[in-house]
């Protein structure tokens, strides 16, 4: 691993390589990238309703009835190419870049975080980190 020395300490570098297919990081100086997976994400969207009735009369006699329904949505992402090749029901393949662009940036923030938790297994605030762009 190598890297500058910040605060006495040597700190190696994290690279970031987003690509239109796939998303390689590593550490600056490594022969090869720690992680390379697909810049795709599946993603599940569950909808939950939830229907109120309010009775709008005077004296509790039915007469009329308003039905309240609010329609709720979460979403289940799954960035890992085993849970991507994996068949699910209703899941839908998307990618988080367009053109060698990052077109969605919320998933972009959870795809760091799964890069630097599950493949680096490193703090980001304690790395000078270097993104590498597309050749226009």
């Amino acid at each position: 691993m190598s890297g500058g020395i910040i605060g006495g300490d040597e700190v190696g570098a994290l690279v970031l390589d987003v690509g239109s297919y796939t998303t390689r990081a590593g550490y600056a100086g490594e022969d090869m990238p720690k992680a390379d997976f697909p810049s795709y994400y599946g993603v599940i969207e569950e909808y939950t309703d939830k229907t109120e009735s309010m009775d709008t009369s005077a004296n509790g006699i039915s007469n009329g009835e308003i039905i309240k329904a609010e329609s709720k949505s979460e979403k289940k992402y799954f960035l890992d190419s085993m849970s991507i090749r994996t068949p699910k029901p209703n899941m839908n393949v998307q990618s988080f870049v367009k053109d060698g662009l990052i077109d969605d940036w919320d998933i972009f923030e959870k795809v760091l975080d799964y890069t630097f938790g599950k493949h680096l297994h490193c703090d980001p605030s304690n790395h000078p980190i270097l993104f590498t762009e597309p050749v226009v």
